[in-house]
Order: structure tokens, then C-alpha cells, then sequence
């Protein structure tokens, strides 16, 4: 019993380790401008960062923004489904489904 609580600890400890070095080289290679924050990357290798209150979509090709005047700011996104965007606004308790075109 003591092997294995061992060896599940152990093995525990180098997953995170390997996520935790992802997230390193995911994050220095990121260039985004001074007022904007990171909020998430999709598969498609497309960056969702926020700015002043907008949402935007930063691909290879374009640049593609979700503004909502009558929210706050913005707080997460979600991208676990394939096609839609989940934007959260943290202080009013408010969440809305995107299309993968921001609309």
C-alpha cells in the first residue's frame, strides 16, 4: 500500500511538472500589446486577449473584436466547445454564448 500511494504521488508530481512547463513556453511566446491581457488560445492557434472591454480574436490573418456596452469587464472566456465562445462577466453574474465569429 505504501508503494503505491508513493507511486501515485510521484506520478502526480510529474504531471503537473509537464503542465507547468507548457504553460512556460506557451506564455513566452505570446506578444501582446500593453493594454491587453491574455485570456485564452484555441486549438486553431487563434488568442483571445481582452482590451479596455472588448474581446478579441487574434488570428494569423485577421483581427476580430466582441464588444457589450451594457456589461462589465469582461473576466474569461471559455473555449472547450468547438463552435461557440463562452464570455463570463464576473461582477454581474452574466454568461453569453458567442458563434466562433464573435456575433
Amino acid at each position: 500500500m505504501r508503494y503505491l500511494m508513493g507511486a501515485i504521488m510521484l506520478f502526480s508530481l510529474y504531471s503537473v511538472q509537464g503542465q507547468d512547463t507548457l504553460r512556460t513556453k506557451f506564455f513566452s511566446t505570446e506578444k501582446l500589446g500593453a493594454d491587453q491581457i491574455f485570456l485564452a488560445k484555441d486549438p486553431y492557434d487563434n488568442t483571445f486577449v481582452r482590451q479596455d472591454n472588448t474581446l478579441l480574436k487574434l488570428s494569423r490573418y485577421n483581427t476580430t473584436e466582441y464588444t457589450n456596452p451594457s456589461q462589465d469587464t469582461l473576466s474569461q472566456v471559455d473555449l472547450s466547445q468547438a463552435n461557440s465562445v463562452l464570455a463570463f462577466y464576473h461582477q454581474s453574474q452574466s454568461l453569453f454564448t458567442l458563434s466562433k465569429d464573435l456575433k
